[in-house]
Formats: structure tokens, C-alpha cells, sequence
């Protein structure tokens, strides 16, 4: 018989109330830090896709930056300057080779809300269309500071950075381009630095070259000093550049110099040249329109002879039987060639020195340097030396005339008075017209740097006053 066995009771599944209420306050706690770690995660993952991206453009500008400072002959960081492309120039590099002449700008793009770094690359000088552009940083402040020019010379880096503001200067006397850079989507800044080929030229020591004499300086004739022929024409002599020779001077080489001057002292200089065209050693006058060397009207309207003759016996009329420049009988020009081409010329002078006829170091002298043609329209002469630069007066009514139509840059604070001097296209001035030619002069300095921009032709010559 089998015993009772009561029935059995069905099972409770399912949760209680409180399991639920546990249950629904914790999970919003967990989800909210699993959303959160996702978030944290997104976010690093989009920093580091714009800091890898941002170093990228570092890598990229810094190959491009290097290359082109150490090309550049003229370097700029004025915003309003000349330049190739559009945009906002932050810093301006140009250079020649062979027949042409490049320029890069590097610009400020906008680019919606954000700003571009362009490299804008112009094979035959300034244009509005650059030959080719790129984009070498994609995120960039709005408003970049632009680079900073660098030399071994405290004062002279500041002035160097001041006057790079205002327009082109020359590399020679920069050692380093700092380009710093700050990328603001991932907080980036980097900094490119670079040091441009042509600032290390020959070695400016000072000590007289003793090769003996290969050229003489020569004073412009007077007749034992009754005639006048150029205020200084008595204690201004000019370098006879016949034996210039482009293989040896070529940069960076330098071809040396040495000038004899009536008296027993001797000037000696090493002169290197670089640019897009080809100089020769000319007579003065270099063409019909040039002051120097001819015989023009000055400031009152008087025709007289202005350093002609040089080199001729003192004897030797200022003036032809028609009234017209007695040609010199030395070579005292640099000039260019192939105006068409628009030529870019560089004349390094080194170690300039002058001895007396016992072969002591002279004192109390200067040297001299002369626009030996005419600076006319999108011409420009840069003068630079280790010394400060001073106007040396054509007249005592002329200083130098209107050759200069930048009258404020070439005698204010960024001209007369410093290291750097620009004579900037002048006006396409008749010789009716002409009253003087630009002369600068430096007491006893051992270098100077002459840059001539030509649209026709540029010519300079340089020189020795003697006290």
C-alpha cells in the first residue's frame, strides 16, 4: 500500500521587487562609464590623428624649408612686399640660377575656418600665378608669427629682423631662419630653422693681400685741381676692374685685388660675384643716361663734368671738343649684362684693406661705392658693410638727386646712419634731368655687400677717399 505523498508546489521564478530596484539603479551607473571610457577612447584616438598628422606637416614644411633657405640670395618677412602668389607672405625667399630667377613664398591661406601654411613656388620671378603651390601645413594659427632672422652680432639681428620687415635685404649677413609653428587643433608648435648658403662668404680679416699689384685706382683729371670734375674728384679714386676674371671670382671664391693709387698706397680686396647674368668691366660713362661719368646739369642747371676722365693723365680735358664726357681710360664699372632676362647681381668685397707705401695699415680712409648707371623703374642697390653707411654728397647742392624714389627707406632709419642702404627704383629720369647718382661711403670697414636688381641694366663702381 502506498503512502500519501502531498502535491507539490510550482516554482517561483523571476525577480522580487527589490532585485529589480537594485538592478535598475546600478546598470545606468555602469553604462555611463562604459559611455564614458568610449568617449575618452574616441577622443584620444582624434588627437592622435591630428598630432600625427600635424608632425607630418612638420616633416613635409621642414624638407621644403631647408632646401630654400639655403638657395635664397634675398630674403624677406614684409607682408606687403613683393611676392609670388596669394595670401599673406610670411617669409619671402629669392635666388638666381643661370638665366632665371625664383622666388618662394610662404603664405597664410584661409581655408573656411581654418588656415592654410602654402609653399608658392615662382620659377621666373614674382607672379601672381605661381608656377606651382603646395600645401605644407593643413592646420596653422590665424595669425602665425612670422620667422626670425638670426646673425653672430646681437644689434645687428635686431636691425637685420627690423629691416627684413620693410622689404628684401640680403642673406649674407644672416647665419639662421627660425620659422617657429603652432598647429591648434592638437596643440602642436614645432620650429624650423635653416641657414642659408650665402651667408658664409670668404673670410673678412682684414689683412693686406700681398700678391703684387693687378690693377690701379684712378682719380678723375683736374688740371693740378683748376678744374672741377666731381667734388671729390682729388682724394676719390675708383678701382680700374680690368683684370676682373668671372672664373676666379666666381662665389664662393673670390678673386683678389690689388689696387696701386697715385702716391705709393695700395688698396687690396678680395671680390666675389654670384647672380642670373654675366658682368663685365666697363668704361665710365656706362650708357648715355648715367650720372656718373658724364657731363650733365646738376642741381642749379649747370652742365659740368662728373668724374670723367678716370684714370687719364690729370692733364687729360674733363671734356671732349664737343662737349661731351671725356671717356675714362680705366674700366671703373661692374656692369650687367642681358637686360631683357631681368639681372640679379651679387659683389661680395673681403678683406678690404689699405697700406701705405711703407706697408703699414692706413688710417682715416673710406670706401666707396657708386650707382655707375641709372636705378629707373623695378631697379633696386643694396649697399651692406660691416660698418655703418653714410651718403657722400655729389655736390654741395646735390646729394644725389632723384635717382632714389624711396627717399624716406634710403636716408631714414633703415638707411644712412646703418649697415644697409637700398636705392629703390627711381624714376625713368631723362639726363636733362638727372642731379646726382647714389654714392655711400663706410670708414675703413673690411667687408661690402652691393645687390643689384635690374629690369635694364645695373652697374655700381667702388672706390677709395683718401683723408
Amino acid at each position: 500500500m502506498r503512502a500519501y505523498e502531498p502535491p507539490t508546489r510550482g516554482s517561483d521564478g523571476g525577480f522580487t521587487l527589490i532585485e529589480l530596484l537594485i538592478t535598475m539603479l546600478i546598470l545606468p551607473i555602469i553604462m555611463g562609464a562604459v559611455a564614458a571610457g568610449l568617449i575618452a577612447v574616441l577622443s584620444i584616438q582624434g588627437s592622435v590623428s591630428n598630432r600625427t598628422s600635424d608632425s607630418g606637416d612638420a616633416q613635409v614644411t621642414s624638407a621644403n624649408f631647408i632646401q630654400d633657405v639655403q638657395s635664397s640670395e634675398l630674403i624677406t618677412t614684409d607682408t606687403s612686399a613683393s611676392q609670388c602668389g596669394p595670401g599673406t607672405q610670411l617669409l619671402g625667399l629669392e635666388w638666381t640660377s643661370g638665366s632665371s630667377t625664383t622666388v618662394v613664398t610662404y603664405a597664410e591661406v584661409a581655408n573656411g575656418t581654418n588656415w592654410l601654411l602654402v609653399r608658392q613656388y615662382c620659377a621666373n620671378g614674382f607672379a601672381a600665378a605661381p608656377t606651382s603651390s603646395s600645401t605644407v601645413s593643413f592646420d596653422i594659427a590665424s595669425s602665425l608669427a612670422a620667422p626670425t632672422l638670426q646673425s653672430s652680432d646681437p644689434t645687428a639681428t635686431t636691425l637685420m629682423n627690423t629691416q627684413a620687415k620693410a622689404g628684401w635685404i640680403s642673406v649674407q649677413p644672416v647665419t639662421e631662419v627660425v620659422f617657429p609653428v603652432f598647429e591648434p587643433l592638437s596643440s602642436y608648435s614645432f620650429s624650423l630653422t635653416a641657414d642659408p648658403s650665402a651667408s658664409a662668404p670668404p673670410s673678412t680679416a682684414g689683412s693686406p693681400i700681398v700678391n703684387p699689384t693687378n690693377t690701379v685706382c684712378g682719380f678723375a683729371p683736374t688740371n693740378g685741381g683748376t678744374v672741377s670734375n666731381g667734388y671729390y674728384a682729388q682724394t676719390l679714386c675708383f678701382v680700374d676692374f680690368s683684370a676682373y676674371n668671372a672664373s676666379q671670382a666666381a662665389a664662393p671664391a673670390c678673386q683678389e685685388m690689388v689696387a696701386s693709387i697715385p702716391g705709393g698706397d695700395v688698396l687690396s680686396f678680395c671680390m666675389s660675384e654670384s647672380g642670373n647674368q654675366p658682368m663685365f668691366a666697363s668704361p665710365l660713362p656706362t650708357y648715355p643716361e648715367a650720372f656718373l661719368g658724364n657731363t650733365l646739369p646738376d642741381a642749379k642747371g649747370d652742365i659740368q663734368p662728373f668724374y670723367t676722365g678716370l684714370g687719364c693723365p690729370d692733364s687729360t680735358p674733363p671734356e671732349t671738343s664737343s662737349g661731351g664726357p671725356t671717356p675714362s681710360c680705366i674700366s671703373p664699372a661692374m656692369y650687367q649684362t642681358n637686360s631683357g632676362f631681368g639681372p640679379t647681381n651679387t659683389l661680395n668685397f673681403t678683406n678690404i684693406t689699405v697700406t701705405t707705401v711703407t706697408g703699414a695699415p692706413a688710417t682715416g680712409w673710406q670706401f666707396v661705392s657708386a650707382d655707375a648707371e641709372t636705378t629707373d623703374v623695378s631697379e633696386s642697390i643694396i649697399w651692406q658693410s660691416n660698418q655703418v653707411l653714410h651718403l657722400l654728397n655729389n655736390s654741395p647742392g646735390s646729394n644725389y638727386g632723384d635717382t632714389c624714389n624711396n627717399a624716406p627707406s634710403y636716408s631714414g632709419p633703415f638707411g644712412l646712419g646703418t649697415t644697409q642702404v637700398t636705392c629703390q627704383s627711381g624714376n625713368q629720369e631723362p639726363s636733362s634731368t638727372k642731379t646726382g647718382t647714389p654714392m655711400v661711403q663706410a670708414t675703413t670697414p673690411t667687408s661690402m655687400t652691393i645687390t643689384m636688381k635690374g629690369a635694364g641694366l645695373e652697374g655700381i663702381s667702388v672706390g677709395l677717399l683718401l683723408s
